[in-house]
């Protein structure tokens, strides 16, 4: 019979628990025995090691040892240590192997941080099914409140402390009507047992250096022990009134060899943390808001502490704590939820998604506790099937939900499976993620819940655009609201989707997504910012840029475009007013995704979509791939130089005529300050032939960052108008979109 699994991924430690046939659930130990895996991994020696043995190998190398892998998972960042650079997912992924062993292949609930994005936790469950494992995605808190196992006609609120090792959380759950509802959230980064123990390695390097005459601060192997020596000390501190620190021998400024031995009573430690137990209880007060809570709930290592317990029991006196056993709550919760529970699990975020079985990775992928030399990590093996922008979305009908699943290829590419739920009513219900078989249902809240205060941008041909706001957060985003019936719209959103999961500064993320009746909802991220058409003129209006000013625009711009290219996405519509920029402090954020689909090495585009004056003549051709973008981006950095577009016409007939035969004109003739090395560049990223281009946005990035700018004449440009109002929905008449 076949097991259920509960993983808890935390910051500092990652925890396994099994729910049995029984219906028992118990924490599973590690391969070394441990009933926690430290969240670590370490490259030494030109290999990767994981868990505890990157924890041993710390005290030797700290400088190869990474301590956030999880948080750079969340940023969709790179692990960089020991001279080694790998993706997050790929250094997280035979991390969580390790702790899985022979248990991988068995589904599980994935317990993420309640904080954390949607994308982020998406991310999350792909490192776990690509071992095998159906994944299904619950938010820590309410994992936490059901291993307290409550009856699902109970009428609670229960207060959720966790206070682990690196963040703490707050969190108000409702238990209602068979439901468990996560009311509200409040998270602190860099809080909890990290600053304790902090607090504890600034007292000891205080004595030490008190005691020699030499601050330690400035020796990083002799503060790796101290800090293992603080780590230690915390532990005895939450049971003993006082802690002798024997940090060893150290050898003295003038050369003798002392043996330090340090004293840290109690009342020293709890005068240390007070102030991050202040801030703590700050923010679990607003997530309380005057809902007092029936019960309380402590989560996470520092919760053990009796000090801690105290203060968080005293601020809260109504609440009745309720029993658990705080470092293993969440992985037992998630193991209970991985075998069913009559309950349904609501979120702010989003619900997770039904676990969809994942193809069996080869061997030579099933990672170990510190696995073969691994310079770089290989790529999980397990690839999903390609995805089609023309997958055909259903009907939707009153009572029926429309649930994407969003699938993440080693290659970064994203697909979607395509699923309708519920039978036909007369009236539609709010609008819930569907029922998945095992584990039982979880539902999110709903977009019009979580998306409030919505005020109209533009209505088009394809949908309408609205501003709205956060009700969690107050962050303001924008939402597209897609048609259903209109099948360019459709298309429009499924490529909008291709960028979930994709975390870049100079790329709008996409925040959520859903779907009703009559349209297909997608929420970005957004600033208030202009367009880069705004910011430089449309038409006569247009000068040209500074030359620094107009090429950090284009490295900024080129960076989002070559977080697409990782993915193997083209863009397809890179033009001044999909370009957003930040005027002040000179930031670039890329959006327009509507056109964006996946080409594959040695695949060509044969469909012609853009814009006209942007658009390469390959396309035209209708044998486009990425280098067709990074001809878009040189029309715009020719644009930014010049106030000029390269190639015009009164008409389309004769734009696409000079595109496909007119020679291409230097920037210099039109703005002679311009240094040689632009024309160079402009001209291979104008080249007719697209093997004269830089081959993707990754390598015109390197050849922007290589460039070396010659300061200007005085006056040869003119600097952006940071006071011009945002008016991202003028188009300027040289702007001719073409999809056929």
């Amino acid at each position: 019979m076949a097991l259920e699994l509960g993983l808890d991924v935390g910051h500092t430690f990652v925890r396994l628990a099994v729910h049995r046939p029984s219906g028992e659930v118990e924490p599973v130990a590690a391969p070394d025995g441990a009933k926690q895996t430290p969240c670590l991994a370490a490259y030494v020696d030109r290999r990767w090691h994981f868990g505890a043995e990157a924890l041993r190998l710390s005290t030797e190398h700290p400088d190869s040892v990474a301590r956030d892998v999880l948080d750079r998972l969340r940023r969709d960042s790179s692990v960089a240590v020991g001279g080694a650079a790998e993706p997050a997912a790929a250094v997280v992924t035979p991390l969580l192997g390790g702790v899985l062993g022979a248990a991988a292949g068995h589904p599980v609930t994935v317990a993420y941080p309640a904080d954390w994005e949607v994308s982020a936790a998406a991310r999350l469950a792909a490192c776990v099914e690509v071992l095998g494992c159906p994944a299904t995605v619950v938010p820590a808190d309410l994992l936490a409140v059901l291993a307290t196992e409550p009856a699902p006609d109970a009428a609670e609120r229960v207060l959720v402390l966790d206070l682990g090792g690196e963040t703490f959380q707050a969190s108000l759950i409702q238990i209602e009507a068979g439901e468990l509802r996560q009311v509200a959230v409040a998270a602190r980064q860099h809080l909890a047992g990290a600053a304790f123990t902090s607090h504890l390695v600034e007292f000891l390097a205080s004595g030490a250096a008190e005691e020699l005459g030499y601050d330690l601060r400035h020796e990083r192997a002799l503060m790796t022990t101290v800090r293992a020596r603080a780590e230690a000390a915390k532990i005895q501190l939450g049971r003993a009134a006082m802690a002798e620190v024997d940090l060893g021998y150290i050898v003295a400024p003038d050369g003798e060899r002392l043996h330090l031995e340090l004293t840290v009573s109690a009342d020293d430690f709890h005068d240390m943390i007070q102030s991050s137990i202040a801030e703590a209880l700050e923010a679990a007060r607003e997530v309380v808001r005057g809902a007092q809570p029936t019960h309380l709930l402590l989560v996470g290592g520092s919760c053990q502490v009796p000090f801690v317990r105290r203060q968080f029991e005293a601020a809260f006196g109504q609440a009745q704590p309720l029993a658990g056993r705080p470092t293993q709550q969440v992985a037992l919760g998630a193991a209970r939820h991985a075998g069913g529970t009559p309950l349904r699990l609501v979120w702010g975020t989003e619900a997770a998604p039904p676990p969809v079985p994942a193809p069996a990775p080869a061997p030579s992928t099933q990672p170990a506790a510190s696995p073969a030399p691994a310079a770089p990590l290989p790529p999980p093996t397990a690839a999903p099937p390609r995805n089609s922008v023309a997958t055909a979305l259903p009907e939707v009908g009153p009572g029926q939900t429309l649930q994407l699943t969003l699938r993440v290829s080693p290659e970064g590419v994203a697909t979607f499976d395509v699923t309708l739920s519920g039978e036909r009513t007369a009236a539609a219900p709010p609008m819930v993620a569907p029922a998945a078989p095992s584990p039982p249902a979880v539902v999110s809240r709903g977009l019009a819940e979580r998306w409030v205060g919505r005020e109209l941008i533009e209505s088009g041909s394809t949908g309408t655009t609205y501003w709205a706001k956060d009700a969690i957060t107050s962050r303001v985003v924008r939402i597209r609201a897609f048609d259903r019936d209109n099948d360019q719209a459709r298309s429009a959103f499924l490529n909008n989707l291709q960028l979930l999961g994709l975390s870049h500064s100079n790329v709008a993320q996409i925040l959520d997504f859903g779907a009703d009746e009559q349209q297909l909802l997608a929420v970005l991220e957004w600033d208030d910012w202009p367009t880069l058409r705004d910011a430089t003129g449309s038409g006569d209006g247009r000068s040209a840029q500074p030359v620094e000013w107009a090429v950090q625009v284009m490295r900024l711009a080129a960076a989002g475009v070559a977080a697409m290219h990782e993915r193997r996405l083209c863009h397809r519509n890179l033009k001044p007013t999909n370009i957003l920029v930040e005027p002040t402090m000179l930031d670039v954020r890329v959006t327009g995704a509507d056109q964006a689909t996946v080409v594959r090495p040695g695949e060509v585009l044969t469909d012609t979509v853009g814009t006209l004056s942007y658009m390469a003549p390959e396309v035209l051709a209708r044998r486009a791939d990425l280098r067709a973008d990074v001809y878009a981006l040189g029309v715009v950095l020719f644009e930014l130089l010049t106030g000029h577009l390269p190639f015009a016409g009164a008409n389309q007939r004769e734009l696409l005529e000079a595109i496909r035969s007119h020679p291409t004109p230097t920037a210099s003739h039109f703005n002679p300050n311009l240094p040689p090395s632009m024309d160079a560049l402009l001209g291979r990223l104008l080249a007719r032939d697209p093997q004269q281009r830089p081959v993707d946005a990754t390598a015109l990035l390197a050849e922007l960052e290589a460039l070396t700018i010659e300061p200007e004449p005085a006056g040869s440009g003119k600097l952006m108008d940071a006071d011009r109002p945002a008016d991202g929905w003028r188009k300027p008449v040289d702007e001719w979109e073409v999809e056929r």
